[in-house]
């Protein structure tokens, strides 16, 4: 038995339309992700390489190196990161 309810009716056609427009967004929704993904996988290993930098800092300081600061202070500088401090 069809449903002849026109309140139902426009509740289906409201539907229909809401999934029309969510097909036709995917294609660009796709690419957001990508690019997410992207920033994501960049801002990792910018967070890595600190990290890196970060532990033979501490392990120049233990084996007495004149200039610990100097991993991070490169490691920033390649992130774009000014230091605004004093060098050795």
């Amino acid at each position: 038995m069809p449903n002849t309810n026109p309140r139902s009716a426009g509740k289906i056609e409201e539907a229909a339309t809401g999934n029309e427009n969510a097909i036709s967004d995917a294609p660009a929704n796709a690419g957001e992700i990508v690019r997410l993904s992207a920033e994501l996988t960049g801002t990792r290993l910018d967070w890595a390489n600190l990290l890196a930098a970060a532990r033979a800092t501490l392990a120049a300081y233990d084996e007495g190196e004149g200039d610990p600061l100097s991993y991070l202070r490169d490691e920033l500088a390649a992130q774009g990161a000014s230091f605004q401090g004093r060098s050795a």
